[in-house]
């Protein structure tokens, strides 16, 4: 019975997906928290500094959870249509 009414109850759910925590852990080599430039383009061969200063949002040369998270969503996001 106290399985019936603990599946019952409401769990909050991550701020982030579930894979953007695996591939931030899965980069952040050093195991340090924040991702280095260096650990981003081994994430991504294609980034460039520009990329990176574009997401590192507090300047602190690196990427946080949640600078790394709206970086994965830029990327993985439709592009915006230009039609007018």
């Amino acid at each position: 019975m106290f399985a019936t009414s603990a599946l019952a109850q409401v769990t909050s759910q991550p701020a982030r997906p579930p894979a953007v925590e695996d591939k931030f852990t899965q980069h952040d080599t050093d195991s340090d928290g924040p991702l280095l430039a260096a650990e981003v383009v081994s994430a991504d061969a294609k980034v460039i500094q520009a990329d990176f200063g574009t997401y590192d949002a507090d300047k602190s040369k690196s990427l946080s959870k949640e600078e790394f998270a709206k970086w994965v969503e830029a990327k993985t996001s439709p592009a915006a249509s230009a039609t007018g």
